[in-house]
């Protein structure tokens, strides 16, 4: 199939291929996506955030400026418009690229990799309200929005699940309610324990670590226990849980995420 896009022409194929399972690597991790960082690891990592799309909003932005100042059915507004295209363009491959070294090299280290099983798109909805009951901190929300669709998400789990097929890991899904107020050492539920947005403190244990980090944990506890078959507890009514592994289908296994 050939496919055209702002900077050119694609040609699309599919093929197939064998492919063998990877060496066992006996590491587990587990994956709290963010904002600031990309992702903490339950290791005690944290993955950086390359911000694609705020590192180019201006040059973006002035582009946009100049389509809307061409007259409509102009030749130069429909140079205008391809100049925007093509910046657009470049950044989606840019994000594409990212996600794919991320994800190959997480599922390249680990055997078993836990996530949140997100709904991006109930996460995104707008806060403007209605006019008889307009919405608050409407710009805050806007710019939270703007980032986690810069980070791309839920593409970033379907590559995740898509690997671990090819490779044999498994990659499964948990519930994400409570776990920035859970504590990774006793299992308390307890919301004066994230004492900031950095910073995690338990009021029953003590155990103080990186916020993100302590996520990470109870993330990876989370399916571990449930990839056992022992089941876990959160605060709140439950939630299925998802797991994804070779042989499994990593377009629907994503589809909630």
């Amino acid at each position: 199939m050939i496919v055209r896009s702002a900077r050119g022409w694609y040609a699309l194929f599919e093929c197939q291929r064998e492919t063998e399972p990877k060496s066992p690597t006996g590491r587990r991790v587990g994956l709290d996506r963010g904002i600031t960082t990309f992702a903490a690891t339950s290791d005690g990592d944290r993955l950086r955030h390359p911000r694609l799309a705020n590192r180019n909003q201006a040059h973006v932005a002035r582009l946009a400026r100049v389509v809307a100042r061409r007259r409509r059915g102009g030749a130069n507004r429909r140079k205008a418009v391809r100049m925007l295209a093509k910046a657009h363009d470049r950044l989606r491959w840019a994000r594409r690229d990212f996600l794919h070294k991320l994800s190959r090299s997480i599922i390249n280290g680990y055997d078993f990799v836990a996530i949140e099983a997100l709904k991006v798109r109930n996460m995104m909805r707008s806060a403007k309200g209605t006019t008889q009951q307009p919405g608050s901190n409407v710009r805050a929300k806007s710019r939270l929005n703007f980032a986690i669709a810069d980070a791309s998400w839920t593409l970033f789990a379907s590559m995740l699940h898509a690997k671990a097929e090819e490779a044999g890991r498994t990659v499964f899904e948990v519930d994400p309610r409570y776990t920035s107020q859970t504590c990774a050492g006793c299992g308390l539920v307890d919301a004066a324990s994230r004492i900031s947005q950095a910073e995690f403190i338990c009021t029953n244990c003590g155990l103080q670590l990186d916020a993100d980090v302590n996520a990470a944990k109870v993330i990876l506890k989370r399916a571990e226990l449930a990839a056992c078959g022992e089941g876990h507890r959160v605060a709140g009514p439950q939630r299925s849980t998802k797991c994804t592994s070779a042989g499994a289908d990593p377009v629907h296994a994503a589809s909630a995420a």
